[in-house]
């Protein structure tokens, strides 16, 4: 019997899916049932009854298809997780208090205002759409999606330097738009190792070329901060990925030889060093860089230690000891500290952690393995912005790059909410499996 053409249990399965309003579920609620079926079916078989027997037995042994659907649904059920989109609402609401008041203190124009505003409304916009979008169809597209990030890259690194948006040595441009690049090229390199057999060195050697390429871009920049993270998020995934016991020597060399071609093309480039210690911390603070780093970090703490519990309101003397372009960006932690007091500051930072942790622990209850390694992408990508710019605040770290949604920075903020809207997708669909593994009748 070719159960690929019985109508019987076509039906049956059909009927049970109607009830389920998640479309997205329906393959792998068929591919359920029918294995549950077949397992029955082949019981009845073996003691001995017919086949048009075994089928309809199996099939009432499975109940009522509108009991069962119902069932499912309640199981497959595609709701937001309404709890990390509040907690996001809150930090968005922390955001938006701190562009009001930047613009009403004259310390960005009513334009970089409404731009920020826009972006926001844009990108909730944006995270909704891919929401309903199933991240599993990366998978099908990993390559393309590389290419297509590789060449948007080389675009901006063309523009850059045909239009002179050169700042201090940095291509302004390429520096504006690096973490949405860098996202770009974690999600189709972690859809690429999911699909790769890395038990092959040829393989592992043509992810290693993958890989590089996306650090070569943070070297033209170049950003201490997000390479850092990218090597940490990246190799995360990969061991998650890959028996790295078993090529531990491999990746070793392979990570060196990264770093050390990197470096040497750093070194070759006195720009590029200027630009990198511009981010060190205080104790790295050197002469010449009055405005680096550890000036910058040594300013903030000061303001910081002046806060009370409610705030300063505004006062001139913030903007006598840090750049404007700095509060509203790097430093908006001191700036809503100074400003609004260390209460605010604390809710931000609690609806931020409690966010992070919810999605960490959310992360292990996926059951697609490209989903988790989407979850973990995305946590790392949000915690690294928000913890290190905390800590650069308060002189306890080199890197920086703003506060998600808090700091001012249009392409950043949609950049975040792409994020939050992938890990919405991810857990609308978080009980189902790679569809690419499914097979139906």
């Amino acid at each position: 019997m070719s159960f690929e053409n019985n109508k019987t249990i076509k039906n049956y399965l059909n009927d049970v899916v109607s009830y389920i309003k998640n479309k997205d579920a329906h393959d792998e609620v068929i591919l359920e049932v029918q294995s549950h079926i077949f397992d029955i079916y082949y019981e009845l078989i073996d003691s001995g009854n017919s086949e048009e027997d075994s089928i309809n037995l199996s099939i009432s042994r499975m109940g009522n298809p509108k009991d069962l659907g119902l069932k499912l649904n309640n199981i497959h059920k595609a709701s937001p997780d309404y709890i990390s989109i509040s907690l996001i609402i809150g930090v968005i609401a922390v955001g938006l208090i701190s562009t009001l008041s930047l613009a009403s203190n004259n310390l960005i124009s009513k334009s970089t205002m409404l731009m920020n505003i826009l972006s926001i409304i844009i990108g909730s916009v944006i995270a909704i759409s891919i929401y309903f979008f199933d991240y599993r169809k990366i998978k099908n597209y990993s390559y393309k999606f590389y290419i297509f990030t590789l060449l948007i890259m080389i675009a901006l690194f063309i523009i850059d330097n045909l239009n002179g948006y050169v700042i201090n040595g940095v291509l302004a441009l390429s520096r504006k738009f690096s973490l949405l690049i860098v996202m770009c090229f974690l999600i189709s390199l972690s859809s690429i190792i999911n699909q790769l057999n890395l038990s092959k060195i040829k393989n592992i050697f043509i992810l290693g070329v993958l890989s590089f390429i996306p650090f070569l871009f943070q070297s033209l920049i170049p950003s201490l901060t997000l390479s850092l993270f990218y090597i940490f998020t990246l190799s995360f995934i990969l061991l998650r990925n890959i028996d790295w016991k078993k090529y531990i020597l491999q990746l070793t060399i392979a990570l060196m030889g990264l770093i050390t071609i990197t470096c040497l093309f750093v070194i070759r480039s006195p720009y590029r060093i200027r630009a990198i210690l511009s981010e060190m911390p205080l104790f790295f603070n050197i002469p010449g860089q009055e405005l680096g780093g550890g000036y910058l970090q040594l300013q903030s703490m000061k303001l910081l230690s002046k806060s009370n519990i409610l705030g300063n309101g505004f006062d001139s003397s913030i903007t006598n000891n840090l750049p404007i372009s700095e509060l509203s960006s790097n430093l908006i932690f001191t700036y809503i500290v100074h400003s609004f007091g260390w209460f605010l500051a604390i809710v931000t930072v609690l609806l931020m952690i409690v966010f992070l942790v919810r999605n960490f622990i959310i992360s292990s209850k996926v059951k697609d393995n490209f989903g988790r390694d989407i979850v973990f992408l995305t946590v790392t990508m949000l915690s690294f912005q928000f913890i290190s710019t905390i800590l650069y605040s308060i002189g306890a770290s080199a890197l920086t790059y703003g506060i998600p949604f808090v700091s001012i920075g249009s392409v950043n903020t949609l950049t975040n909410c792409m994020l939050i809207g992938l890990l919405s997708s991810v857990y609308r669909r978080r009980n189902l499996h790679n569809k690419s593994s499914l097979k139906l009748i």
